[in-house]
């Protein structure tokens, strides 16, 4: 797999380097997927004259369009990118070194310059948790579907504070944190919060405990009681 200095290489193409103590350059096109780098004659990448590097060292793989580098214990030296050991697999970029024994590699990806870079965006939202107190009350919320038929009415807020033995403003504390109300200026915030809650129960299904899909609710849910 070797070419001796000046030989021509794709424009596109990969490949890796290595300045010789006579200062001749070799160069090793990247051509397939997988190419790998020892002392063994059978190696894509053949290190002739270093005893630090291993007969199978590591290896270079191709994922799409990027090149990594993988060393997973193959070596007893270890395989370094621009000063820092390699620890499973490592993207490499255009002029990056690679260390393998007392031996430098470049690899170099002229099309890498070409490419646009990645745009970063937003921070992603971090995804809402429920406190225990939410998942209690959302659990007695949806109770009365489990013992019932499929037209159960979702439970009041004073059913649910004689459940779970809390004030009835504590439960729909809970309840604007689970469901946060419309703008409805007729009504209350802890009346909205209650109506909203019933209103989401019954228009879609609620899964609670991981097992079991809670969506019976819907068809009489406006006669629901707003505490």
């Amino acid at each position: 797999m070797a070419e001796p200095s000046g030989s021509v290489i794709a424009a596109r193409g990969a490949y890796l380097s290595r300045w010789g103590a006579d200062a001749v350059q070799r160069r090793w096109p990247l051509r397939s997927p997988v190419v790998t780098i020892g002392r063994v004659s059978s190696a894509d990448v053949v290190v002739e004259g270093d005893l630090l590097v291993s007969r199978l060292h590591s290896t270079l793989e191709r994922l799409g369009d990027v090149w990594t580098v993988v060393d997973n214990g193959l070596s007893r030296n270890g395989t370094f990118v621009n000063g820092r050991r390699v620890s499973g697999r490592v993207q490499l970029h255009d002029r990056d070194e690679i260390r393998v024994g007392g031996t430098v590699l470049t690899f170099c990806a002229p099309a890498e310059d070409e490419d646009p870079p990645t745009l970063i965006g937003e921070p992603l939202p971090a995804a809402a948790r429920l406190t225990d107190a939410q998942r209690a009350v959302l659990v007695a919320l949806c109770r009365p579907h489990g013992a019932a038929h499929d037209f159960a009415l979702p439970a009041t807020n004073h059913q649910i504070a004689d459940e779970l033995c809390l004030s009835l403003d504590a439960v729909k504390t809970h309840l604007r944190a689970l469901f946060p109300p419309a703008a409805e200026p007729e009504a209350g915030a802890a009346g909205r919060a209650g109506a909203a809650a019933r209103g989401r129960v019954g228009a879609r299904p609620v899964r609670v405990g991981g097992h079991r899909t809670l969506g019976g609710f819907r068809g009489r849910i406006g006669q629901a009681t707003v505490g």
